[in-house]
């Protein structure tokens, strides 16, 4: 027993006294190499990892950038969609105040014929009770039927002018939505591509007039009515000419 506890405290002492010596140049040398082998497995690992990190966010920033192509698209098309829908408009308003103007015309032209019928009435010569009667029944008629006439061809003419102001308004909502959609065009990518991180809430703030534009026209709605409207004029023009 006390031989074991002997060459216990004699490997203690040695161990100490190895702990207490300088190392040799060849152990200096070694401890060296082997800290700058851990040094640069650490930078390769660091190297790695910020490999790892930078390939994680390209594939986030391409998939946020695919995410606004396909956000810019939609937009386009309903940019497009919008245009498309405002020349029908401009052109059915445009349709519509001509025949307001043309039935204007032909108003104030009846007009004229009843008025010139009155003057021809009132130069003929009355020599009789029965043909007084008739004449003034006739200038009572004919004095109703001009100031009937005078007022049709005042709404018309006003309908006329109401409809150019708006055949206007259609006109720059389609330079508007052309104006957009060749911005749109040129641009395709927008600030997106220079700015990765970009929400793709800057597209749709970039593309919020021309949604405004198509919800307040009601194209689908106010096109089909200028087209009922534009025949039953048509066919009440025809009546008039034949009457």
């Amino acid at each position: 027993m006390n031989k074991l506890i002997l060459d216990l405290c004699v490997g203690n002492h040695q161990l100490f006294m190895q702990r207490r010596r300088t190392d040799t140049m060849q152990i200096q040398q070694m401890k060296a190499q082997a800290k700058e082998e851990r040094a640069k497995r650490q930078i390769e690992r660091d190297k790695l990892l910020r490999e790892r990190l930078l390939r994680e966010q390209a594939e986030q920033e391409k998939d946020e950038l695919k995410e606004q192509l396909l956000h810019f698209q939609d937009k386009s098309r309903m940019a497009q969609d919008a245009l498309v829908r405002s020349e029908e408009a401009a052109e059915l308003l445009a349709e519509k105040a001509q025949i307001a103007e043309e039935e204007a015309l032909l108003l104030a032209q009846k007009a004229a014929q009843t008025e010139q019928e009155i003057q021809r009435v009132q130069v003929q010569a009355i020599k009789s009770e029965e043909e007084k009667r008739l004449y003034e029944g006739k200038a009572m008629e004919a004095d109703a039927m001009a100031a009937n006439f005078a007022a049709e061809s005042e709404k018309k003419s006003k309908e006329a002018e109401d409809l150019k102001k708006q055949l206007v308004q259609a006109r720059e909502a389609e330079k508007l939505a052309k104006d957009q959609l060749i911005q749109l065009s040129r641009n395709p990518y927008g600030d997106s591509l220079c700015k990765p991180s970009l929400s793709p809430l800057g597209l749709e703030k970039d593309m919020s007039a021309v949604g405004e534009m198509s919800v307040d026209l009601k194209m689908d709605s106010d096109v089909e009515k200028l087209s009922q409207e534009i025949e039953r004029e048509k066919e009440t023009n025809l009546i008039w000419l034949f009457s």
